[in-house]
């Protein structure tokens, strides 16, 4: 693990080392980032009761909290063993002229922003020719919170060097995640010590997660009920 500390407050912000590049280390944040809503389930974890954007003016907003998308988890029936989950956001939201069709209410009714408009909703080309794409960019709700999380680490914590982004498919199958099994377990228990969204689409309409459970699987585009913000960070070892 390495610190970024703030000497003002005496808090740092913590990283798991995924990989030595040489001159730079590229790590990814132990906890998420709180940002987004504050949401509260049904008995059944079926319907969402409530959603409460986090206020800004909440302490440490915006910065890593080990309450982020973190829970204890009943491993039994496989849920929460709480009804409010905390640091949760839909990796976008679903565009009218993407919707799936116009029957479709809840979630799972939209194509992504990364498909063109055929009856096909095709991978745009920027994106790539093939799944799992990186589609994480400026259309992505955690995209302004991350871009938010970089200021904070270069211009409060004077890491000038620090690049910023979200964990990639490629680099999860590279520390121990495997597709076939949809599982993370044979990977270091850091990585899956939070629910969170990846940068990389599985389809047209989805982004790879990783859960609690160590589960590795596809989420919908506009999933916002139990999943959060965990950036990657790429940083010059003088500055650490």
């Amino acid at each position: 693990v390495i610190a970024l500390c703030n000497t003002d407050t005496g808090k740092s912000e913590d990283f798991y080392v995924m990989k030595d590049n040489g001159s730079t280390i590229t790590a990814l944040a132990k906890y998420n980032l709180l940002v987004g809503n504050t949401v509260v389930w049904d008995d059944n974890f079926r319907n969402m009761t409530s959603v409460t954007p986090i206020s800004t003016s909440e302490e440490g907003y915006g910065l890593q909290n080990s309450i982020a998308a973190n829970y204890d988890l009943d491993t039994e029936h496989g849920k929460p063993k709480t009804n409010t989950i905390k640091g949760v956001m839909a990796f976008a939201n679903g565009e009218e002229s993407k919707k799936i069709s116009d029957s479709c209410s809840g979630f799972g009714c939209y194509y992504g922003y990364w498909t063109d408009n055929t009856s096909s909703h095709k991978l745009l080309s920027k994106y790539g020719t093939s799944y799992p794409a990186n589609v994480f960019d400026s259309n992505s709700l955690l995209y302004a919170p991350v871009q938010n999380y970089k200021a904070y680490l270069k211009d409060k914590l004077g890491k000038k060097s620090v690049d910023i982004r979200l964990i990639t498919f490629n680099e999860l199958i590279g520390l121990g995640c495997t597709k076939n099994n949809v599982t993370c377990k044979n990977a270091p228990s850091f990585v899956y010590n939070t629910n969170y969204w990846t940068a990389s689409a599985n389809s047209n309409s989805g982004v790879w997660l990783v859960y609690l459970s160590g589960t590795f699987a596809g989420g919908n585009v506009d999933l916002s009920g139990g999943s959060g913000l965990r950036p990657v960070i790429t940083i010059s070892k003088s500055d650490i």
